[in-house]
């Protein structure tokens, strides 16, 4: 028995389907940035589908394998600020200022979660169990709910009977009353926070919006709004929010509920009631006819604009709601605000702005914007050295002119295929703020489009020709073995993937191979006369051998113009021929002969690149260059370029780096240091220097060069070169690892100075030495300057992989048992990848507008809007 990832109910091992929820088996996300399903969290907790994301997190289906329940796991996952590769488990925060954003919205995250687990006994609000940090982020395991939100129910039914309507939101009124006890408010309630399960019960849900109020009345809250269930209060962030803030917001979503019709804007409200003195909030007999006094009265009385109007306290609007005497109508006079002119384009504006202020705030209240800007110490570099810069996240021509800029050389070491933007840089292999030498080789890795493709068609083929052509595709292979009367012994029953169904890159593919007849049925020696398998479909052919007792396989899947596709084109033998029962007869199938779409192939390792082009029965033509861009084995370049429609069976042309060209290494003995390593530099070598006490010799002359005059060198090699001194030399040791108190005293003690670089690192190396220049070995004379990087200790942590090893290749637990989940052992894990993306996040999980406005306003929202500023969807907002 296996775990469906899709629903986390078991079923059997034969089947590559879940006869539950109809999730098949090997489906991976389309997001890169997504956990894969089967990663394992805390060594308990086992990670299934995607079940809701928004800009800031992502909630995936789980199973605890210490309790053997189904959970819910929530994921902190802010796509602009944080990434991840697609396969791996680490989450990489992007530098700069943004780390700091990542991790003040991270405390808030888990705040949420603390905030949650007070309730746990409280019936209307979903139920936290666990929380804890992991793989450079935060997490949060909670009671999965299974059912709908209340706007999706409202989506559907429209309406929901008045009677019924408050029935349901009771539970989330007292619930409320008990968290407002606790000095806490929501600030986010609506239909789409609210969860009705399949067993009736009603839950509030997402506390991201949610603060302590300082006071009955706070007033230094942020600004987050939902249009038409916010009260005139929250659109400021002085404005005077409470336990009435709340009342407003539940009330607005019990006015939903029995019209069907949104509440206008709380400030379109009273900006109309001061020009118009009419309120445009209509009653609610306008829709419901039927409602009663009390119940009209008690929501309306909630829905006040003004706080001093409106309905106090949540056990207030209980009790109003539930009155059996009449309920009075509290109804104030709005005082008119005479710098309040509203132009026409804000009332027009105002469902946009409110929009677009919901967004700007989240963004804010997260940490995720902040208006402090990082102030940078001045950093002494000595001449010969320089510090690599951060280039993750920036194009990679951008990168690439930064990277020389610091007198450093680059080169492409890969393609990461992504559904982030293309030409990214996502990986350096050196960190940045690192002090290195000049013209040391920085290696990066480059986003590309997330390669989608067919699976290709390999029933009825030998399994090692189908492994073959899947891996070489970027599937991922497994296999089942089962006994088969039709298919020859080692060739394909089934695959778990439909021929032609589009996947990403390391997606699984389960072959079915035949192991042969089943030895323990009954089999006789007979001749067979071959049948007319021309024309025929695969399954057509199988149904016939079927019934003749005959076994077959397909040897070939070919181009034709003659025979239409998935059609047999020939048999061996042919038709009419006598074959004995165990001979198979040897297929040929159509693949028709519609022309070819050339795939990208640009910085492809070759293997796979020629593997992509006999995927689409194209052939390639291979030519070798040097490269001082691209690393050796990737292809530069290829023609027809990619989206190109060819004929099948066409050739294209790729350009495949040798890597860079090697030259003479150029001798510099004798020369003055200053001049040997400007030749040395030019020649795009990185120069390492020595000392040595000679008194026969002139003092900063070169005694000797590795490697030799005439040796072979390229790009980016090490050239060491010892210099003439009449002083006495010490001998640098290995400091990497040791403290910098340490590692300074050393250094001082060898009379030598210390130039100390702070870069951010794991926690693990925090205030420890990363790397050394010059290298330990070096003999150097006294009061030389050597430069020690430190680890500067960062606040997210660099937790292991939960599945050991280092890859960060997450392990499915389908071939293992539960117990596995429980007993896998931690280890630590280096993380591997530094991914970035500038992708535009999505501030909240709903879209409300296509067009949105910023626009500012003083504190008091009581002038005519400073400035605004129009926005269209996937705009960033910076």
């Amino acid at each position: 028995m296996k775990y469906c990832f899709g629903c986390m109910e078991r079923y059997e091992d034969t089947l590559n389907t879940c006869p539950f929820c109809g999730y098949a088996e090997g489906t991976v996300s389309d997001n890169a940035l997504h956990l894969r399903p089967g990663t394992i969290l805390q060594e308990r907790y086992i990670v299934g589908k995607v079940i809701g994301y928004g800009g800031f997190g992502v909630t995936y289906i789980g199973w605890d394998a210490v309790l053997e329940t189904k959970i819910a796991i929530k994921e902190y996952l802010p796509s602009d600020f944080a990434t991840r590769v697609l396969g791996h488990t680490q989450l990489t925060v992007f530098s700069d200022n943004k780390n700091k954003q990542f991790n003040d919205g991270m405390k808030k995250f888990i705040n949420e979660a603390k905030k949650l687990a007070k309730f746990h006994s409280t019936p209307g609000i979903v139920k936290i169990f666990d929380s804890f940090e992991a793989n450079n982020t935060a997490y949060i395991v909670m009671e999965l709910l299974q059912g709908e939100t209340l706007a999706e129910k409202l989506k559907r039914e429209k309406k929901i009977p008045e009677d019924d309507a408050i029935e349901m939101i009771t539970p989330i009124i007292e619930s409320l009353k008990v968290v407002h006890s606790d000095g806490i408010i929501h600030r986010d309630i609506a239909p789409d926070n609210i969860f009705v399960t399949n067993s009736g019960e009603v839950k509030l849900i997402d506390f991201g919006a949610a603060r302590y109020a300082t006071t009955s009345h706070s007033r230094s809250l942020t600004v987050i709004i939902k249009p038409g269930y916010s009260p005139e209060e929250q659109y400021r962030s002085k404005g005077d929010q409470g336990a009435h803030t709340d009342v407003y917001a539940v009330a607005a979503t019990l006015y939903k509920m029995i019209t069907g019709v949104t509440p206008p804007d709380a400030l379109e409200r009273r900006a109309f009631f001061e020009n118009k003195q009419k309120d445009i909030l209509e009653p609610i007999t306008k829709y419901d006819k039927d409602i009663s006094d009390n119940h009209e009265t008690a929501i309306l009385n909630a829905l006040s604009v003004r706080i001093e109007d409106r309905t106090p306290d949540m056990q207030t609007f209980l009790d109003e709601l539930n009155s059996e005497k009449p309920v009075t109508r509290r109804v104030g006079k709005i005082k008119k605000l005479d710098r309040l002119k509203w132009p026409l384009w804000a009332k027009i504006a105002i469902p946009s702005f409110a929009a677009a202020v919901a967004v700007f705030s989240t963004l804010l209240m997260t940490g995720v914007i902040s208006f402090d800007a990082g102030l940078k110490t001045k950093v002494e570099i000595p001449e010969g050295q320089t510090r690599v810069p951060s280039v993750i996240s920036k194009e990679y021509n951008e990168g690439a002119d930064k990277l020389k800029a610091s007198d450093l050389l680059v080169e492409i070491s890969g393609l990461q295929p992504s559904d982030i933007p293309a030409d990214l840089i996502l990986y350096q292999d050196i960190e940045a703020g690192t002090v290195v030498e000049v013209n040391t080789l920085v290696s990066v890795l480059v986003s590309s489009e997330l390669i989608k493709q067919p699976v290709p068609n390999v029933q009825g083929t030998e399994y090692e020709d189908a492994k073959e052509q899947l891996e070489g595709l970027g599937f991922k292979v497994k296999v089942k073995k089962e006994y088969s009367d039709v298919i020859a012994e080692n060739c394909i029953i089934s695959q778990s993937v439909p021929p032609e169904k589009e996947m990403p890159e390391n997606s699984e593919v389960t072959l079915t191979i035949s192991i042969g007849r089943d030895p323990s049925k009954e089999f006789h020696d007979k001749q067979l006369e071959v049948p007319d398998f021309s024309g025929m479909t695969f399954e057509e052919a199988y149904a016939k051998a079927s019934s003749l007792g005959m076994l077959i396989k397909v040897t070939d899947y070919r181009y034709s113009k003659e025979v239409e596709k998935n059609r047999i084109i020939e048999s061996d033998p042919a038709a009419g021929e006598l074959i004995m029962n165990r001979m198979s007869v040897e297929l040929v199938i159509s693949l028709g002969y519609a022309k070819v779409s050339v795939p990208k192939l640009e910085l492809m390792e070759e293997a796979q690149a020629v593997s992509q082009l006999k995927s689409r029965g194209l052939k390639a033509n291979i030519r070798y260059e040097y490269s001082d861009r691209i690393k050796e084995g990737l292809v530069i370049s290829q023609d027809p370029k990619e989206k190109t429609e060819i004929e099948p069976e066409s050739t294209v042309n790729l350009v495949v780096s040798k890597g860079t060209e090697a030259s003479d290494m150029p001798d510099v003995t004798g020369l003055r240091r200053d001049n040997a390593e400007e030749i040395l530099k030019q020649n795009g070598l990185v120069v390492t220097t020595s000392y040595k006490t000679d008194d026969s010799k002139t003092i900063d002359t070169v005694l000797s060069q590795d490697p030799a005059k005439g040796e072979k060198v390229h790009r980016g090699d090490k050239v060491e070169i010892v210099i003439c001194t009449h002083e006495t030399t010490v001998t640098l040791t290995d400091l990497t690892g040791l403290t910098r108190a340490n590692a300074e005293k050393q250094l001082k003690n060898k009379g030598l100075k210390v130039n100390v670089i702070e870069v951010e690192s794991s926690s693990a190396n925090a205030g420890k030495v990363i790397s050394q220049l010059p290298a330990s070995g070096t003999k150097l004379k006294k009061n030389e300057t050597v430069t020690i990087n430190i680890g500067k200790h960062t606040s997210t942590q660099d937790t292991g992989n939960v599945q050991g090893g280092n890859t960060g290749e997450t392990q499915s637990p389908r071939d293992t048992t539960m117990q596995t989940a429980k007993k896998t052992t931690k280890e630590t894990e280096r993380q591997t990848t530094k991914q970035t993306t500038r992708s535009t996040t999505k501030a909240t999980e709903k879209q409300t507008s296509s067009k949105v406005y910023i626009v500012e306003f003083d504190e008091n929202y009581s002038s005519a809007p400073v400035s605004a500023y129009e926005y269209h969807a996937g705009d960033t907002i910076s």
